[in-house]
């Protein structure tokens, strides 16, 4: 098929670029896509990006040692306030494994990481690519949809991956994970921006959600606490108009919302993390 050719279908239908060639690209790696999964957008980025902060660089183990007399005293609150305004996301992160009962915490071993609802499994699979030092777990409801994202891992040599078939956490049984990545759905049909006949294209399922698009967000914030590791963090995206209300969802099931990245939404089950500042987010794109 020739490029005016695509062009031609894309006018007069308004089917995706990435359906028609079969592929897109992610985080700078290319990744089949099928309607069988949603187009992976630029947006979810950040959610590699605040995973990669997390852990360190992608060199690093996930675990260093920290002992209890670098961190500031419970009783010296300037101190804190501004250690943790100059601290990035990643030494948070590491401080919140430290506890009262030890003076370094020596844990190196591979971090649990989940990715729910992975559809073409590029979120996992870029984690997997980036992040030395972790197990990956690439979960969906859609068995056609894992079955596209075991190509893109056979593709970048990520079959090692741990892929389960889940509707939401149900499928884990009693697994544990240190940090769980979610782009789940979160469209209101009735949102006026959106452009229905792109997105007619993509799998409704991954896309809709009742409640004002909040259903399932809802559903996975009440079953993760159940599924997450001490000091847990738990990497979320959904629409910027719809995020105060899942903060204060999030809220109810003692996760604590840390910090906003234009999409992404960063909760940890620790409660004495202080929460960082909102960055401005980006104008709604329409996921198409």
């Amino acid at each position: 098929m020739t490029p005016n050719q695509i062009q031609s279908i894309i006018n007069q239908t308004k089917k995706p670029l990435a359906y028609l060639e079969g592929y897109t690209w992610f985080y700078g790696r290319k990744f089949t896509v099928t309607p069988d999964v949603l187009i992976p957008r630029p947006e979810t980025e950040d959610i590699i990006n605040l995973a990669k902060t997390l852990v360190g660089i992608s060199s690093e183990r996930i675990i260093s040692p920290v002992k209890k007399s670098d961190l500031p005293s419970s009783e010296n609150l300037s101190e804190r306030s501004e250690l943790f305004s100059e601290l990035d996301v990643k030494k948070t992160f590491l401080h919140t494994r430290a506890n009262d009962d030890s003076e370094e915490i020596p844990d190196k071993r591979p971090l649990q990481i989940l990715d729910l609802g992975t559809g073409s499994g590029a979120i996992a699979i870029i984690l997997a690519l980036e992040l030395k030092n972790a197990e990956i777990t690439a979960a969906d409801i859609s068995e056609k949809a894992l079955e596209i994202a075991k190509i893109n891992a056979r593709n970048h040599q990520q079959m090692h991956m741990h892929f389960a078939l889940s509707d939401l956490c149900k499928g884990l049984q009693n697994q544990q994970f240190d940090l769980i990545a979610a782009n789940l759905p979160y469209v209101d049909e009735t949102w006026p921006w959106l452009d229905k006949a792109a997105l007619s294209y993509e799998p409704a399922q991954a896309l809709y959600a009742k409640d004002h698009g909040l259903q399932i967000i809802k559903k996975f914030l009440s079953e993760t606490p159940h599924h997450l590791t001490k000091n847990a963090h738990i990497l979320l995206e959904a629409d910027p108009s719809q995020h105060n209300q899942i903060i204060a969802h999030a809220k109810k099931h003692h996760l604590r919302h840390v910090q906003t990245r234009n999409y992404i939404l960063h909760f940890t089950c620790q409660d004495t993390l202080p929460a960082q500042p909102t960055k401005q987010s980006l104008p709604r794109p329409s996921k198409s």
